[in-house]
């Protein structure tokens, strides 16, 4: 089966994790670099996204990541239902909801308790799908840093726990987290 990239348009293996015609990767995620996506890469894969109505999970879940990006994330709201009842299971799908929150709380503004439940639904996300590790640390690593570290707060031992469990996933210095959470 085939389906188009998200870029440029060529058909693409769904197997294929990357195009290859232009090197894009076949969905977005938190844990990319973000200097492969140049705003106009970025505007392409949203105008395509936008314009063609794509069933596919990971269109979806790209999509929510740019509008996260763009800072629409009222935008996301029917999208994640639709997907929740499509994709009960999908710790992707968890993962990005719990993200959506986080930004629009701000980890600066965030009480202990919504960095409790965020995590916790960070840590059962992962339960359900391995494969979004990377993304995970690399929004621990933003909410160890901006929340727990700069505020001075101990670091809880669950969250000690899964930053641990991660430890050998690497992550690039500018991945697509850290530019959403730029300017919160």
């Amino acid at each position: 089966m085939s389906k188009k990239c998200i870029n440029c348009g060529a058909s693409t293996s769904t197997k294929e994790n990357e195009c290859e015609y232009c090197g894009s990767p076949q969905y977005l995620s938190l844990a990319h670099k973000s200097s492969f996506f140049s705003d106009e890469i970025k505007d392409t894969i949203f105008q395509n996204l936008q314009n063609e109505d794509k069933n596919d999970l990971d269109d979806k879940l790209s999509l929510i990541v740019l509008y996260l990006l763009y800072d629409l994330e009222s935008e996301v709201e029917n999208l994640f239902n639709e997907l929740s009842i499509k994709y009960p299971k999908s710790g992707r799908l968890l993962f990005m909801k719990a993200v959506k929150d986080l930004k629009l709380t701000g980890v600066d503004n965030a009480s202990p308790s919504e960095i409790k439940n965020i995590t916790s639904k960070f840590n059962l996300a992962l339960s359900f799908d391995d494969e979004i590790a990377a993304e995970v640390k690399a929004v621990l690593l933003i909410i160890q840093q901006r929340y727990y570290e700069y505020n001075s707060i101990n670091i809880p031992e669950k969250f000690i726990a899964i930053i641990n469990n991660l430890i050998n996933i690497e992550i690039p210095e500018d991945c697509l987290a850290f530019e959403i959470f730029k300017d919160i």
